[in-house]
């Protein structure tokens, strides 16, 4: 998008089960320096770090740009009008609770597109309009701003199902697959190694898949399934962030390490199984932690005691 070499056109597939969540991703605020709230399981402020660095390497902040998510938002709009009279929705946009969560002028945006779309009661009727002329002129800002940096050229899917089910009946092919899924433990229906049999199979000849867990029983699976895996680094500091796993080995740059490859022959290397990708994630734990207690391979902390010495 900001480079020298713009890619004539970008297709985005994003999958996700849960509606309200997906039509409330554009609205949300990134790169925030006074968010803080105690509730959140994540820590905002490691990622608030990367969100809004600043680099001599890179000429662009890294804060995600609101053109992007208003762009996302159109696209979103375009395939599920019925977003705009979401009850749900609405009743979290306008909420005080949850405001400082959102991007206002895009919230903004929001209530424009509803009313434009819908109309409204007549005693709201005179402010709206006044409403609506201000947020059309912001409307046909973005837009302009769109076109100056050749972004209408990305086309943005998103689809409201069990990732599983989905991957299985698509016949495309991708480039870059981000895995963003809950921990495995969580989550072990989209880190099993039949998953990654069907991602396997949806990527190009050099595709990459990127992710943010260290899991061994992940990478297990991932290998099992016939890719090559190697380390996500930071560039700050050197530390391993992630796992990277390609059909090409050239797409590795940092290999796995010893310890790695070590620790992935031991019971925390056995992967999930989910055979017809139906499986619940309390049946996948259950039948890992079998496996694993009947295993005769030596544990992690067997393992990290005798690589210690």
């Amino acid at each position: 998008i900001y480079g020298d070499n713009i890619l004539s056109k970008i297709s985005v597939t994003a999958v996700d089960q849960d509606k309200i969540l997906g039509f409330l991703s554009p609205f949300l605020r990134t790169g925030c320096t006074k968010f803080e709230n105690n509730n959140l399981n994540f820590e905002y402020k490691k990622i608030n770090k990367f969100l809004i660095k600043k680099s001599k390497k890179f000429k662009n902040n890294f804060k995600i740009n609101k053109l992007i998510n208003f762009l996302i938002f159109l696209k979103i709009l375009k395939k599920y009008p019925e977003m705009l009279y979401n009850d749900d929705i609405s009743d979290i946009l306008k909420s005080i609770s949850y405001e400082k969560y959102f991007d206002k002028t895009l919230v903004s945006l929001y209530w424009f597109y509803k009313y434009c779309y819908f109309g409204c009661g007549f005693f709201k009727k005179f402010f709206m309009i006044l409403h609506n002329i201000y947020y059309k002129h912001i409307s046909n800002k973005y837009k302009s701003s769109l076109k100056a940096y050749n972004l209408l050229d990305i086309n943005f899917d998103i689809y409201f199902d069990d990732a599983r089910k989905f991957i299985v009946n698509d016949c495309n092919k991708y480039n870059l697959i981000f895995l963003d899924a809950f921990t495995p433990s969580k989550c072990p229906c989209l880190w099993s190694y039949d998953f990654f049999k069907q991602l396997y199979n949806h990527l190009e000849g050099d595709g990459i898949i990127l992710t943010y867990t260290t899991s061994a029983a992940v990478r297990s699976a991932m290998i099992e399934a016939g890719f090559h895996v190697g380390i996500i680094q930071s560039n700050d500091t050197n530390e391993t962030i992630g796992t990277i796993a390609s059909n090409s080995k050239s797409q590795i740059k940092i290999p796995l390490t010893e310890y790695d490859l070590g620790l992935i022959k031991t019971r925390a290397g056995i992967f999930y199984r989910d055979e017809n990708l139906t499986g619940l994630n309390e049946a996948l734990n259950a039948s890992r932690d079998l496996e694993v207690k009947n295993s005769d391979k030596i544990s992690s902390s067997q393992f990290n005691k005798l690589y210690n010495q």
